[in-house]
């Protein structure tokens, strides 16, 4: 089963924002199988884009015995 959502970490400003995928270890027994998931469900990774600044971090990983946590941050620098 996947579960997958996004949280607003800010929500006034809605400048930043996580995206995650939660999937049972054996839909993801390897980096190939990481990186079909990553290629299919999240962002490609960018800088800081102008006049807004906004970006895309790379997919940080978690494993647990039973699960595979996928998230990538993306949104707005903020500019003072």
């Amino acid at each position: 089963m996947r579960t997958r959502g996004m949280k607003t970490c800010d929500p006034l400003l809605g400048s930043v924002q996580i995206d995650w995928l939660v999937v049972p270890v054996g839909e993801c027994p390897d980096d190939d199988a990481e990186g079909r998931l990553i290629r299919t469900h999240f962002r490609k990774v960018h800088e800081p884009w102008e006049p807004a600044g906004a970006f895309v971090l790379p997919v940080r990983i978690s494993r647990s015995r039973r699960r595979v946590l996928f998230r990538q941050e993306s949104g707005l620098l903020e500019v003072s």
